[in-house]
């Protein structure tokens, strides 16, 4: 896929997709759930020639894929751990975005200060040795070097920071991007090049073939009307709900997931302080405070996470686990 890709025609209406489904008398890859895996598989089999429905209960991106940390890297944390293998291919994955959605993704610095005589002595080399590691896994397609701050140059580019003990930072280069916007051009580039991409339209049912699994039955939620779809493969790409679909199919003994939910502080007219996105950490905890770009004009501190006993669709955190600044 290349930009020029993203630049799509007008779209069809709802009724000339659901036309373009009846066409068929049974589709190769009939995929459910429209977020960013669901849209990204149908992109990629409708490229490869297959006939291709995919089906979102809701919106697309309506679920995990807007509530994320809208940043596009190659998982620092995954190095710490020695998972070189993926990191260098989500760096490979940055590089691609990066170059295929210039409008929806772009290089950010993040400063990662260190405080007292430990951040002096062994945190500031500490993580900036891993961060000088993560440019090199990049390599070329690196977005900007590692620098060691001190503390003056800290306090220039985030004046808001709390000046207590701190000895300096780290900054290093990661992406930002515009998750929902992606996911509608992924979904608009699919529909473009022949597959019958639906929201609104859930799967109700799975249809099988004796023990074979050939196709489902979904419907529109703004009708009522139910089609029965034969499909030649069937993909569950619902994310956190993964086991309601596959309790569809047969009765599972344990699930494959365990859902948690995280807090994310949105803030308006108390803005965060810092120019730039800068990481902390703490005992408990590690997350970011960081002025989003245009599109969302909110700065976040992200996240804080407690287990969940099922996986909302519209999630709401709860009062008692609020409490005033």
């Amino acid at each position: 896929m290349t930009a020029s890709d993203l630049q799509t025609p007008a779209q069809p209406s709802r009724d000339a997709l659901f036309a373009r489904l009846d066409q068929w008398e049974r589709v190769d890859l009939v995929i459910i759930g429209g977020g960013a895996t669901g849209l990204g598989v149908a992109l990629d089999a409708v490229a490869r020639g297959l006939s291709v429905a995919l089906f979102e209960r809701e919106d697309f991106a309506k679920g995990t894929s807007s509530r994320a940390t809208k940043l596009v890297h190659g998982g620092v944390r995954y190095l710490a751990q020695g998972n070189v293998t993926l990191v260098r291919e989500a760096l490979r994955e940055r590089t691609t975005l990066l170059r295929n959605a210039p409008h929806l993704a772009r290089p950010l610095p993040f400063v990662m200060p260190v405080y007292g005589r430990r951040g002096a002595l062994l945190d500031k080399w500490f993580y900036g040795a891993g961060l000088v590691a993560y440019d090199l896994l990049a390599g070329k397609a690196a977005l900007g070097n590692t620098e060691f701050l001190s503390r003056t140059q800290t306090l220039q580019r985030m004046p808001g920071v709390n000046a207590d003990e701190l000895t300096g930072a780290v900054q290093y280069w990661d992406g930002q991007f515009d998750d929902a916007r992606l996911a509608l051009a992924l979904a608009r580039t699919a529909i473009a090049r022949g597959a019958c991409v639906l929201n609104h339209c859930p799967v109700v049912r799975l249809v099988h073939d004796g023990d074979r699994l050939a196709g489902v039955v979904v419907r529109d939620a703004l009708t009522g009307t139910e089609r029965r779809i034969a499909a030649g493969c069937v993909i569950n790409a619902t994310g956190v709900w993964v086991d309601a679909i596959r309790t569809m199919d047969r009765e599972q003994s344990t699930d494959m997931v365990a859902p948690s939910q995280g807090c994310t502080w949105w803030s308006t007219g108390l803005s965060c302080p810092a120019t730039m996105p800068c990481w902390y950490r703490a005992p408990a905890m590690a997350g970011y405070c960081s002025p989003c770009p245009g599109w969302a004009r909110r700065s976040w501190v992200p996240p804080t996470r407690r287990g969940a006993t099922w996986p909302p669709s519209r999630p709401r955190f709860p009062r008692n686990r609020v409490h005033p600044g």
